[in-house]
């Protein structure tokens, strides 16, 4: 792959969508891509639009159009990355609708089955760490884990639609599942409670997990997709889906497992000023975001789900997956920091 790839994501009207495509534009993967194409149940949101003013190219879809645009496109490119959608865009509306989990299993069939009359070279979701973990228990209260639950269907579909036999199509690569940790990028939502308040409100008192950037999520994917599956088996798992041996999984996880506490030392260390680690209430939670943040409701309570996820230790997985894509250790916590310190440092 020595020429720039093109590339489809989907909703890019949420956050995971918006912050990877920002990574991959602003980021020096953006090399990497000659057309970036930014998938959007809901084309309207100030997202989708600061992704084109970067030089994305907005691409609209719903399930319920017609599919031979969209079909015809995605056949000249080389690279699709499936992000599930939380909420789906209703035309009647004219806005995002707070639908049930059925509309958003029905956007991602529609999603995936494009994608797999498609056929380009490279297939992969975006899924995340931990939802291996989740057992019949965790079903039994679906008030606390449907919507991460959900993505085990989610991940079963795209698997099912995978092609079973790629050697019949010479220039094709298994399809893909990413599972990655909560992004470091998610302490942004936290910036002001930060700056102001020298406090980190996480709500993940007992547990640890292994974060990752974004940036090193963008150019870990774009060397999966310049690199051999072959060779990659080594550091790839088997999809254990029987019906589906042609899907591999990979984890992308940061090489150090942390706690709140623990993230805020780093940030007392990287400021020189008592950075307090002092969890909120989902409660509190749910209410700042719902205010501060641009997350939709049912991205806010997939939020709540992925820090009890993280509360319960389903996330405390460490992968040196990304280290051997990227060729050198990802980002830490304190590094991550550092960088963006004029954003995170306290307010004297």
């Amino acid at each position: 792959m020595e020429k720039g790839i093109s590339l489809f994501v989907s909703s890019c009207d949420e956050q995971v969508g918006y912050t990877f495509c920002m990574a991959l534009l602003t980021g020096p993967g953006r090399q990497c891509v000659d057309q970036l194409y930014c998938g959007a149940l809901n084309p309207e949101r100030d997202l989708v639009h600061e992704l084109e003013e970067k030089g994305g190219k907005i691409l609209a879809y719903h399930p319920d159009q017609p599919t031979e645009d969209l079909l015809k496109l995605l056949r000249s490119i080389d690279a699709i990355l499936l992000i599930p959608p939380h909420r789906v865009y209703t035309k009647d509306s004219q806005r995002h609708s707070s639908v049930g989990l059925f509309e958003v299993v029905h956007a991602w069939q529609f999603l995936v089955q494009v994608t797999a009359q498609a056929g380009p070279r490279w297939v992969t979701m975006m899924s995340v760490v931990g939802i291996d973990q989740l057992t019949e228990l965790h079903r039994v209260n679906p008030a606390r884990w449907r919507r991460v639950v959900l993505y085990q269907k989610l991940e079963t579909i795209f698997r099912q639609a995978a092609p079973h036999d790629p050697a019949k199509k010479r220039d094709s690569f298994p399809w893909c599942i990413i599972r990655k940790s909560l992004p470091m990028d998610n302490l942004f939502l936290y910036q002001e409670v930060i700056r102001t308040d020298r406090r980190l409100p996480l709500p993940i008192a007992k547990g640890n997990f292994s974060p990752v950037s974004m940036m090193d999520v963008a150019i870990g994917y774009l060397t999966l997709l310049r690199t051999s599956m072959s060779p990659l088996n080594s550091i790839l798992n088997t999809s254990p889906d029987k019906a589906s041996t042609t899907t591999q999984v990979a984890h992308f996880t940061g090489t150090e497992l942390v706690g709140g506490r623990r993230i805020a030392e780093y940030g007392s260390q990287v400021f020189d000023v008592q950075l307090t680690y002092a969890p909120w209430s989902p409660a509190r939670v749910r209410a700042h975001l719902e205010k501060f943040s641009r997350l939709t409701p049912e991205e806010v309570e997939y939020l709540l789900q992925v820090y009890d996820m993280i509360s319960e230790n389903l996330m405390d997985r460490k992968s040196d997956t990304l280290s051997e894509l990227l060729g050198h250790p990802p980002t830490t916590v304190g590094q991550f920091l550092q960088s963006h310190e004029t954003s995170f440092r306290p307010r004297v």
